[in-house]
């Protein structure tokens, strides 16, 4: 239900910010989350991150964008419809 504009990671400052344990994310990410300017929730797989974005439970996934495409549109109408894949790629 937000479309979200950011230029740098300060922009999200106050957001829920989902991510999958293992993947490998720039320090910033984790530097910017212990320092409390966003909270970071890792879980198990994308699909939870993509479940927990339709319900509200966070307000941004971190994805990589082919991944992001892929997973939205073999996902139910109803994740489609209120999801939608940011094409900023993230560069530090």
């Amino acid at each position: 239900g937000k479309d979200l504009k950011w230029t740098v990671l300060a922009d999200l400052k106050g957001l829920r910010l989902g991510g999958a344990k293992g993947y490998r994310y720039p320090k910033e990410f984790f530097d910017l989350s212990k320092a409390g300017h966003f909270r970071l929730e890792l879980v198990v797989s994308d699909d939870t991150n993509l479940r927990k974005l339709a319900s509200g439970d966070i307000d941004l996934a971190i994805f990589d964008l082919v991944n992001a495409r892929y997973l939205l549109n073999r996902s139910p109408a109803f994740l489609q419809s209120k999801l939608m894949v940011d094409p900023k790629v993230y560069t530090q």
